[in-house]
């Protein structure tokens, strides 16, 4: 049989080792982006009052310079009378002076371009004084941000501790989070049933792999006994000695292999159960094992096999071959 593998250029975690995307950039942390947020939230609503605030004083003084401008200047009209300082006309005949029209646009011409003037320094004014209020009332926004985001996270960084120091051992400790019942809590409380639902499967776990222990252990034995002592003591025909053997070294195998399953059932797998190894070589072994089988039921076997590395616990990786022999 042939086997091709791409497990050449593959890679195999260690459980328990630290896991990171390298393509993924780090963003910025919630404390630091619910801060901008508010310093950016405060600045755009006080950007858009600023501009409303800005049309409001514009229209206000473009009335009010109307009304300024265009309001009759005192003694300036040339009629008689029109000074209240002036007596009053008599009534004998006089000269008709004709008014002062030159004089009086001039002196409207003077008192609108000072008004513009005045609008212009109001409006400057207006503008650079809100934008310098404008943006230290956004920096103390962004710092009562990030002090209010820190003081409502400050929570969650106790959910995040308790999860990186939980473990099978230690299943029974709780958050117990307190404060006010919201989001925050409601997750501490659901992170605590999570565990205790846990800790109940744990405990299932061992119990079974306790009472599986001694229910496959025990048959291993016995059978293993009841091989042993025959070919110690010399009663075994040669013709049998062969499959006595084989039958050893597959009891041997099935005990190792239970124990593979136990320790794997009990989640007590870690890095020192892993080991480099060949699938290459694991076949050839198990092609060779079950040769003699294969030879008296008929079964000519052949291999072209090529290296497949790969890495996992060596009896499991075992026992993959034999299945698929």
């Amino acid at each position: 049989m042939k086997h091709t593998s791409g497990l050449g250029g593959s890679r195999f975690s260690v459980p328990g080792g630290k896991r990171r995307d390298a393509g993924t950039p780090g963003g910025l942390r919630i404390r630091t982006r619910l801060a901008l947020l508010y310093g950016t939230l405060f600045l755009a609503g006080g950007t858009v009052l600023l501009f409303v605030q800005y049309l409001a004083v514009n229209r206000i003084l473009g009335d009010k310079g109307q009304v300024i401008t265009s309001a009759p200047l005192s003694g300036a009209s040339g009629y008689p009378g029109s000074d209240p300082a002036s007596p009053l006309p008599s009534a004998a005949p006089t000269t008709y002076q004709p008014p002062a029209q030159t004089a009086v646009a001039t002196v409207q011409a003077q008192v609108q371009a000072r008004f513009v003037d005045f609008k212009g320094l109001v409006l400057d004014s207006l503008v650079g004084q809100s934008l310098i209020t404008l943006g230290v009332l956004a920096l103390v926004a962004a710092g009562l941000g990030w002090w209010t985001a820190g003081r409502s996270l400050a929570r969650l960084h106790t959910v995040t501790s308790a999860a990186r120091r939980i473990s099978e051992r230690n299943l029974h400790d709780r958050l117990a989070l307190v404060g006010p019942d919201d989001e925050i809590k409601e997750l501490g409380d659901t992170f605590d049933a999570m565990l205790g639902r846990l800790e109940r499967a744990f405990a299932a776990n061992r119990r079974f792999a306790a009472n599986a222990s001694h229910e496959l252990r025990t048959p291993l034995a016995l059978q293993r006994t009841s091989l042993e002592i025959p070919l110690a003591e010399g009663r075994v025909p040669d013709d049998l000695r062969p499959s006595i053997e084989r039958s050893l070294r597959a009891t041997d195998r099935s005990e190792r292999l239970v124990g593979s399953l136990l320790m794997l059932a009990k989640g007590q797998q870690g890095p020192e159960s892993y080991a480099e190894a060949d699938l290459a070589d694991l076949a050839r072994a198990a092609v060779h094992t079950y040769r003699a089988d294969a030879a008296s039921a008929g079964i000519i076997v052949t291999t072209d096999l090529e290296r497949a590395p790969t890495a996992g616990d060596p009896v499991l990786l075992e026992q993959v071959a034999a299945n698929l022999v």
